[in-house]
């Protein structure tokens, strides 16, 4: 494992992997919206991303945020639909932004199930979890339906991909 200032990488696989830290990626999502690369199109890219780096299988649930995050969420249930996988999409928040009111429009239209998380919502029965729940724009302490959703996440048995932050 090597770690450098912004990014780790490592060896999985015979492959190498990278992560970079928060800081990095506020600043090259920043770069790229001032050089004028859509929101949508920035959140398609990072679902894109998720789609080719997991082994898609049994159930599904994304967890989705009122951030840029729960768009790239609802974005991915898009992509996975047009591949014939249909996820449950749990949203966490009723406020969506702007790009992420186009995906998640679009992800109705395609026949996702998507519905309110809840105190009471159960994930033990999924076998992957997508967190989209928070992105790089967060800070603070996490409150309210996103501590218990994201409690919910830690107890289940799932595989879990958290995009933008674990």
């Amino acid at each position: 494992m090597v770690w450098m200032a912004d990014r780790m990488e490592w060896i999985v696989n015979g492959k190498k992997e990278t992560v970079i830290s928060v800081e990095l990626m506020r600043r090259s999502d920043a770069y790229t919206i001032a050089n004028f690369v859509p929101g949508a199109e920035l959140m398609y890219r990072a679902a894109m991303g998720v789609f080719h780096a997991v082994d898609w299988h049994g159930r599904i649930a994304i967890l989705t945020g009122g951030g840029n995050n729960g768009g790239d969420g609802f974005a991915l249930a898009c992509i996975l639909a047009d591949h014939g996988i249909f996820p449950d999409v749990f949203r966490i928040s009723e406020r969506l932004t702007e790009d992420g009111l186009h995906y998640f429009a679009q992800a109705t239209q395609k026949g996702v199930c998507i519905r309110p998380f809840q105190e009471s919502t159960a994930l033990t029965h999924y076998d992957i979890l997508v967190d989209c729940i928070l992105g790089t724009g967060f800070s603070g302490m996490v409150r309210g339906l996103a501590r218990n959703a994201i409690q919910s996440v830690n107890v289940a048995d799932g595989f879990v991909v958290s995009v933008d932050i674990n």
